[in-house]
Parts: C-alpha cells; sequence; structure tokens
C-alpha cells in the first residue's frame, strides 16, 4: 500500500468536527451533480473516499443499493460510522481504512465514486484519480472537487497559508488572526467567505499537503484514462469574481487560473 505521512494522519485523525450531517443537507449537496441522481442511487453501488463529517456519505447510504467508505483516518471513520448507525444504515454500508493513492478495491466495482476535496490533499492527486477510475465500472461516474489554481483574489489567504508552514508557533498564531479577521467583516474579494467554520479553516492552512488544479489539467487526465469531463460547477460560493470564472474557461489563461472546482468524468463504456 502506498502510504502518506504520518504527519497528515495526525491532522485528519485531530482535525475538530463541526455540525453533524442532516439528511436534507446531504439531498441538497447531491443535486450538485447532474449524476447519480437520488432517484437513480437504490439501483446503484456507490464508493466515496475522503468521509469528512459525513455529509455525503449520509445522503448516499440513505440511498444508494450499496454504500462503502473509506478514510485515511481511523478516527474519522468511527465518527461517520457513528452517525450512519444512528440512521440505522449499517447493513447496506461498509466503511474502510485506506488510501486513494492505492484502493484495495477489484477494477470496474463501482457505478459511481464521489472524492470531494481529497485529492488535492494527497502527495499524488493524478495517481488517485486513476485509482478512482479503475474501480468504477465502464460508463461510471466518479465525482470530484478540488481546489483550484492562482487565486489571486485570495492573496490573504494564499499568505496566511505561506506563514503557517514555519511551525507549530505559527499554526497557533495564523487560526487565531483568521477567527479574529472573521469579525471584521471584511469584503469577500479581500479575504474569503468566512463561515465560522473552524474545520474549513483547519483544512485550509494547515493540512500537510495542498495541491491546485485547472479544469484543463484534469480534463488532460481524464483524457489519458479513456474517460471524459462530463460536468464542471466553478464554485461560486468560495470564487465570485466573475472575471475568474472566465479565465477558467478560457484556452490561454484557463492553464494559471481556475477557481475551485466539482467537476464529474465518465468512465468510457465498454462498447464504446
Amino acid at each position: 500500500m502506498v502510504k502518506e505521512s504520518k504527519k497528515a494522519q495526525r491532522f485528519y485523525d485531530d482535525l475538530i468536527y463541526g455540525d453533524k450531517a442532516t439528511l436534507s443537507k446531504s439531498e441538497a449537496m447531491l443535486k450538485a451533480f447532474p449524476f447519480p441522481t437520488i432517484e437513480q442511487l437504490p439501483s446503484l453501488q456507490v464508493l466515496e473516499v475522503g468521509l469528512g463529517r459525513g455529509e455525503w456519505a449520509l445522503g448516499v447510504a440513505t440511498y444508494a443499493h450499496r454504500y462503502t467508505g473509506l478514510d485515511y483516518s481511523e478516527k474519522t471513520i468511527e465518527y461517520v460510522r457513528q452517525e450512519l448507525a444512528s440512521h440505522t444504515l449499517h447493513e447496506k454500508v461498509s466503511l474502510e481504512h485506506g488510501t486513494v493513492l492505492a484502493l484495495s478495491f477489484e477494477g470496474n466495482t463501482y457505478d459511481a465514486a464521489y472524492c470531494i476535496g481529497v485529492l488535492h490533499a494527497t502527495p499524488d492527486a493524478m495517481q488517485g484519480f486513476r485509482e478512482l477510475l479503475r474501480v468504477l465500472k465502464p460508463g461510471g461516474t466518479l465525482n470530484i472537487m478540488l481546489y483550484g489554481q492562482v487565486q489571486p483574489r485570495n492573496i490573504i489567504r494564499d499568505t496566511l497559508f505561506y506563514i503557517s508552514r514555519l511551525g507549530r508557533w505559527a499554526e497557533e498564531l495564523i487560526l487565531k488572526l483568521v477567527l479574529k479577521i472573521e469579525m471584521w467583516h471584511l469584503p469577500d474579494a479581500c479575504l474569503f467567505n468566512a463561515d465560522g467554520n473552524i474545520v474549513l479553516y483547519k483544512d485550509w492552512y494547515f493540512a500537510p499537503i495542498q495541491s491546485h488544479h485547472t479544469i484543463r489539467q484534469i480534463s488532460k487526465w481524464a483524457q489519458q484514462e479513456g474517460a471524459e469531463v462530463t460536468y464542471v460547477f466553478l464554485d461560486q460560493y468560495r470564487n465570485t469574481l466573475k472575471r475568474h470564472q472566465r479565465w477558467a474557461s478560457g484556452r490561454i489563461l484557463g492553464r494559471f487560473f481556475c477557481p475551485d472546482f466539482m467537476a464529474s468524468i465518465r468512465k468510457q463504456s465498454a462498447t464504446a
């Protein structure tokens, strides 16, 4: 098995969890992607890699025929296990410990897969992308969310991120500073959408590994694996400047500028 750093595992083991997942919130999140719909889920076997607080897990596990969840943090797995057990979903749920860089599942196993905000937190996002496509059935769909690349409007956020790399003292200083800055209610173009979510702050500033990507890059990865990007949603909540959204779709600027985004990738069908 490809192993990620112990520092990364400690980070996600210690990540603070916020509000509990609710079915209504999970249902709303599932609608972010055109496939699978809630109506289609009862006939599908679905994989999720990176469980977070169980927001996606609750919705998918409720409606899917079978749900498999995988995470690098055993504490996260136990947290989500308890959440799903409270909704009596344990009979059609399997939760496993592992890494997206070396999935233990057989190829062509799942109808759909979710990997939300995970690949950019691994040492090799492209390898994780390949592994997710490998375990999908022909014609299956991979739904992902990735941090965008080079976002000038986030200059304050990015500066704080690099300062936080100086050591534990810097992490503690930045966390206190971010919470204080939120109270100033700065314009979104100057900072970021602050929603009081301490998990989001810790995940952004202190994650041991963090990479940034573009839609063009993911399209190229998909083509190399015989797949295609079928849907893209630029994260307007955290990237409200319209010019950055336009740049992301440009042939030239799209190589360098891209907001955070969600995308659906369809694996080539067996008859294609």
